[in-house]
């Protein structure tokens, strides 16, 4: 059976919250404990779900999500997320705004809008507080009838910038600016390497192999003048990273598969990596992580040992691999020529961006991914 992850779990606990709107009706004003929901879940398939806010009272927001973390953190628990209630027409928010943000368990924000005033949500003070809700990449969700479509669209007309367009618009005003060549909307690594190696660029977010190269005066123009950081977090507040290495792989094919091995497991041994390690390139086994520190320290080689203790602080906690399906090259390379349109003028970002995602669902349609 496919594994389903349920978006949209209501859970109603009226001995602890207050559901006014459930009093009128009486197939939902009793209890909904998620032991009950588990129940039929399970069966059907369900492992995870997001909570999504049950419209409590405005003062009792926050005990809602005290309660489904509560719920979350039970052993087997399927609660992965939640979605929080929010007043955004209140004028002072920054309180709520600064705990939920910080808040793991929150995934999104929803106001229910179709059983208040037309006129809340056209407030600037309203799409203020949505703008600053979703500022750090969390989703905003709308409850709303089939009459008040336009109220939606004039809302999200008023917060019009998702943050794939701004990241994306980031790297397009880079381009316009003159940052990069006319026509030449990416480069590859070495170019990337050398332009930064040249002082002429500032900040180059790159891995740990070219940490050597830098700090070497026959090459570099920076040497002596180089540090190296964590990748700044985004707007999500996550940081990004690079991890792995290049694979060896021995096929079916193979004329001599004990020779092959043999290959691999020397290129792959503590010896081979610790030359490696030794001119800088960033060894993936750990034992070669740790020796390599322990010669850079005896060394006294200060930029090589925090090069060492930055990428490998990088790896355990930033880093993460693409989707590990087949079906990823191929978005991957439908994705790219999207975006790079949008940087040389010829879609706006989101327009390249709603194409990208397009083209991509129809690669998971095609492979069954998605329905």
């Amino acid at each position: 059976m496919r594994p389903w992850i349920d978006t949209h779990l209501h859970l109603l606990y009226p001995q602890r919250l207050d559901y006014d709107w459930t009093k009128s009706l009486p197939v939902l004003d009793r209890a909904h404990v998620l032991e009950e929901y588990a129940g039929l879940a399970q069966p059907s398939g369900i492992r995870l779900a997001l909570h999504m806010e049950a419209d409590v009272r405005a003062q009792q927001m926050e005990a809602e999500t005290d309660l489904i973390g509560q719920l979350a953190r039970q052993p087997d628990s399927l609660i992965a997320g939640a979605i929080s209630s929010c007043r955004p027409e209140h004028d002072e928010i920054g309180g709520f705004l600064e705990r939920a943000l910080s808040n793991p368990l929150i995934h999104g924000f929803r106001r229910v809008l179709h059983v208040v005033p037309d006129e809340l949500s056209t407030s600037a003070t309203f799409r203020r507080n949505v703008r600053a809700l979703t500022g750090q990449g969390h989703p905003f969700d709308l409850c709303v009838l089939p009459g008040q479509f336009h109220l939606a669209d004039a809302l999200a007309k008023a917060c019009p910038e998702s943050q794939g367009e701004r990241a994306l618009n980031f790297f397009v005003d880079l381009y316009k600016s003159g940052a990069v060549p006319k026509g030449v909307p990416n480069y590859i690594w070495d170019d990337l390497g050398q332009g930064f190696a040249s002082g002429n660029i500032a900040l180059n977010l790159d891995w740990g192999g070219w940490a050597g190269f830098f700090n070497d005066p026959k090459n570099s123009r920076i040497a002596g003048n180089v540090g190296i950081a964590r990748a700044p977090r985004g707007s999500s507040g996550k940081r990004t990273g690079w991890a792995g290495s290049h694979g060896f792989s021995i096929t079916k094919a193979c004329d001599n598969p004990k020779a092959a091995a043999s290959l691999v497991m020397t290129l792959t041994s503590l010896d081979a990596q610790m030359i490696e390690a030794r001119n800088g390139m960033m060894p993936t086994r750990m034992d070669a992580q740790k020796q390599a520190a322990g010669e850079f320290t005896k060394k006294g080689d200060k930029y090589m040992l925090e090069v060492f203790q930055t990428f490998a602080k990088g790896m355990a906690e930033d880093a993460f691999t693409p989707p590990l399906i087949p079906e990823w090259i191929e978005a991957s390379n439908a994705i790219w020529p999207e975006l790079q349109k949008a940087l040389i003028g010829e879609k706006t970002g989101k327009q390249a961006l709603d194409d990208a995602a397009n083209k991509v669902l129809a690669i998971m349609q095609d492979a069954g991914r998605v329905r």
